[in-house]
């Protein structure tokens, strides 16, 4: 995603970002915690229900969340508390299986982003 930060440039010693415009943006998008909260502190981002919203009016690009950061399971792709509790999931219903995706052999993920898809 490539966005331009549009300033408001009335004290020149202090510009404040006030907007931004939306110049590419992919179908799917990984938006980290840190984005999300910066851009809602700008008032250029907003987050609602399933919804993550970048701009405003009609030139707003709305996202729907399909995971938010914490833990999942590989298998079944359950939302997990924490990592105790995803061991204890995995042993519980997933018993004596391999991890369907090799780069989490112990059969859980932790995101640290939003994953979402273009409305």
């Amino acid at each position: 995603m490539y966005l331009k930060r549009l300033y408001d440039r009335s004290d020149p010693k202090n510009p404040k970002v006030n907007g931004v415009e939306v110049l590419r943006a992919g179908k799917r998008q990984h938006f980290t915690p840190d984005f999300v909260a910066r851009g809602h502190a700008q008032g250029w981002l907003t987050l609602r229900q399933n919804l993550i919203v970048i701009g405003k009016d009609q030139d707003a690009v709305t996202y729907r969340i399909r995971r938010m950061p914490g833990y999942y399971c590989c298998h079944c792709a359950r939302s997990l508390d924490d990592g105790g509790s995803a061991r204890v999931h995995i042993e519980a219903e997933h018993p004596k299986k391999k991890s369907p995706d090799a780069q989490n052999p112990a059969g859980y993920e932790r995101i640290n982003y939003y994953d979402c898809v273009k409305e």
